[in-house]
């Protein structure tokens, strides 16, 4: 046979995988986002929660089984041509061994590994082997700390931070402290005798807005204050807090209510 003719039966296998990687490929990406999309609920059930069914027993048993991703990846696979292509032993000869699911950092992993033989007399040279594979993330939510964990993170990190306000004097180490995240409530100017704060001090009139006073019957209080609002735009309601090393605050004494430990 001419050696043109086993130059043209060369090039036509090596188009023939070519074709066939690109449907492996293909096969490997849905299959991954599939299995993405189990991962939230997985990852729930390994932390104890229940929101389990009959959909997610048969992934989690296919998974477990090793059968997932090569029963995914065949639907995509023309297996007419892959019985006389020259991947050895056809789609049969394709291992997913070196697949994964949500072992490492939450990660997919699909390998597809085979070996090829070229099937021309002049070019034949053994087998060797391939492997494909792809990664990717598990959707599993976000993860939301608690302020209590977040602030354990934030120390753990070496980010010693504190909450101060631009006019005040002292730092806070909890941002709901109540000197400083305050909670207005509205009550009538009539009763406003009968109300003490959180000190067991009366309110007094605000000096700040005492102008807007046009015949209210309404006012406003905070927990922890001691003046009683006539306006809720009043400044004396507000606060700009910000977030700080604590190197920065020096010349500020700890508040008395969260930065000492006390009840808030």
């Amino acid at each position: 046979m001419p050696l043109c003719i086993y130059a043209i039966m060369l090039f036509i296998y090596i188009f023939q995988l070519l074709y066939l990687q690109k449907g492996l490929y293909t096969g490997m990406i849905e299959a991954a986002r599939k299995a993405s999309q189990f991962a939230y609920i997985v990852n729930n059930i390994q932390e104890g929660k229940k929101c389990s069914n009959n959909k997610t027993e048969k992934f989690i048993g296919a998974i477990a089984a090793g059968v997932f991703f090569r029963s995914e990846v065949k639907k995509y696979m023309d297996e007419r041509i892959l019985k006389d292509s020259c991947i050895v032993g056809g789609f049969g000869g394709i291992s997913f061994l070196g697949s994964s699911f949500m072992k490492e950092n939450e990660d997919i992993i699909i390998s597809a590994a085979y070996r090829i033989k070229i099937p021309v007399p002049f070019f034949q040279t053994g087998s060797f082997g391939m492997i494909q594979k792809i990664k990717t993330r598990g959707f599993v939510g976000e993860k939301i700390l608690s302020q209590e964990a977040a602030q354990n993170q934030n120390n753990a990190d070496g980010k010693n931070k504190v909450y101060i306000t631009i006019s005040g004097t002292v730092y806070h180490k909890n941002r709901n402290c109540s000197h400083i995240d305050l909670t207005v409530k509205e009550i009538k100017i009539i009763n406003i005798e009968s109300y003490r704060n959180s000190s067991g001090g009366k309110y007094k009139k605000c000096h700040i807005c005492t102008s807007d006073n046009s015949g209210n019957s309404y006012v406003y209080i905070t927990r922890s204050g001691d003046r009683f609002h006539f306006s809720l735009g009043c400044s004396g309601l507000k606060r700009t807090v910000l977030c700080v090393e604590m190197t920065e605050v020096i010349n500020r004494r700890p508040c008395s209510r969260c930065a000492e430990g006390k009840n808030q």
